[in-house]
């Protein structure tokens, strides 16, 4: 734990206090290791007992980001990032299917209808429809344009809430999951991370995943993962997603548009 809280904080990925003590209980109960912990959770002065043992081990207040995409988006920050990517590529000699890109985004069910023909005049035009209903989908795709089977997210809290969605009719080898506000959230991202990113990326490694800096990207639990199946992890910074995100964002907008061409000429046959 020590070592590979030390290796995230090198990568851009520093745990909190309290992600550490979380972590430590985790691994106390996967271990059934007997201890006296409050709700099965160290405290504060078991991390103090930690730094002490392990003098390495040191707190560091990070630099704080500006939450302003405008000011983020600026030579220093987007050139350091494309500093450390070009070290990576370079470094462990990548291919374009050995680098991989992953974003999430919103498709609202209901369609956003195109203009459409009507009398000269006419102020108010009717559209059927008023669900605001929505999912969340995670695709990934590589520099060679190879795309992985995407997690698609629903809205509800158990299984039922997949029965109005014909999830037999969805893209080969896809995996369906809820949650109460289709969101994603930090165990959805280490769900897609090991049951769909390591099944399907391959056998070489090194490999590359760039990301954003969402927090369920940068939990514990997946950064693990990623360092013990050798997957570097490269996050974008904050805020410039729009401008760092490449092939995934290219990808995004025919997604959406074909989505709305679907959906009209659905409603046209019916």
């Amino acid at each position: 734990m020590i070592k590979k809280a030390m290796q995230l904080a090198e990568h851009g990925f520093g745990i909190s206090r309290r992600q550490m003590l979380d972590r430590a209980g985790t691994v106390c109960r996967q271990l059934n290791l007997k201890n006296n912990f409050k709700n099965g959770v160290p405290g504060f002065d078991w991390l103090a007992g930690l730094r002490r043992r392990h003098p390495r081990l040191v707190l560091r207040k990070t630099e704080k980001l500006s939450t302003v995409s405008s000011r983020m988006l600026n030579p220093l920050k987007v050139g350091r990032y494309f500093v450390d990517l070009h070290t990576q590529l370079t470094t462990n000699k990548l291919s374009p299917t050995e680098v991989w890109n992953m974003d999430e985004t919103g498709l609202n069910l209901e369609h956003r209808p195109s203009k459409i023909l009507a009398a000269e005049g006419t102020r108010n035009v009717p559209r059927t429809g008023n669900s605001r209903e929505g999912v969340t989908i995670l695709p990934c795709i590589n520099a060679a344009k190879e795309k992985m089977p995407p997690l698609v997210i629903v809205k509800g809290k158990t299984e039922r809430s997949f029965r109005s969605f014909n999830t037999h009719e969805g893209p080969p080898g896809s995996k369906w999951t809820f949650q109460e506000k289709a969101w994603m959230n930090d165990l959805i991202g280490i769900e897609w991370f090991s049951e769909i990113f390591l099944r399907n990326c391959g056998a070489k490694r090194p490999q590359l995943l760039e990301l954003d800096s969402h927090h369920s990207h940068e939990t514990l639990g997946l950064l693990e993962l990623a360092f013990d199946n050798s997957i570097i992890i490269l996050a974008m910074p904050d805020h410039t997603t729009h401008f760092c995100t490449h092939w995934i964002a290219l990808s995004l907008v025919p997604l959406k548009g074909n989505m709305t061409k679907c959906v009209l000429n659905t409603c046209l046959r019916v």
